[in-house]
């Protein structure tokens, strides 16, 4: 399921909100999401810490130390380090991906941009990034803001998430489409 599909939960816009309006009040609203973004690519480039975030049998100050550490190692400021802090001791670390990306959407929103998570197997140049982001505004009609994510397991192509609407134009899925055909084909003429 897309991310951008989803409904984030109620707590979830809240902590992104807060975030938000911190980071706005402190004149840090670029730093905040370059941080935010840092960590939520960290996380969701790791299973381990994913499931770890996940376990609720992990100690909150446990869970606390480690994002600490993450962290700090992703050159944070105090403002994301605070706020993960107070996310990890109420028991809500599993959300950070998805409170990280609920912040990217409404920062988005309030510019008047549209958020579009790019999926590609290797990172992408400057000027890709640039080339896509000026077809993406010129097809959606509207600025539009990405958010580079990178899966080496779509081998090549791009799956460009934009609301609701996804593009998969990864050879994992049009090798998977190959397999089906092919399958299904066999299937057919075994059946005549």
């Amino acid at each position: 399921m897309s991310k951008q599909a989803q409904a984030f939960s109620k707590a979830t816009k809240r902590y992104a909100g807060a975030l938000l309006a911190l980071a706005d009040d402190k004149g840090q609203v670029d730093k905040v999401a370059k941080d935010i973004a840092a960590l939520a690519s960290t996380i969701e480039g790791s299973e381990e810490l994913s499931l770890a975030l996940s376990n609720p049998l992990l100690p909150r100050n446990q869970v606390a130390s480690a994002l600490d550490l993450i962290v700090t190692k992703t050159g944070a400021g105090n403002l994301v380090k605070n706020f993960v802090g107070l996310v990890a001791k109420n028991g809500r670390a599993k959300e950070l991906s998805s409170m990280a990306l609920a912040f990217s959407e409404e920062l988005a929103a309030r510019r008047g941009e549209v958020l579009a998570e790019v999926i590609s197997a290797r990172e992408l140049s400057i000027s890709q990034i640039n080339a896509l982001t000026d077809a993406l505004s010129k097809e959606m009609g509207s600025k539009v803001q990405i958010e580079p994510k990178i899966d080496a397991s779509i081998l090549g192509g791009l799956i460009v998430r934009v609301g609701s609407k996804m593009i998969d134009s990864s050879l994992k899925s049009k090798l998977q489409k190959l397999k089906l055909s092919l399958s299904k084909g066999l299937t057919t003429k075994g059946m005549a």
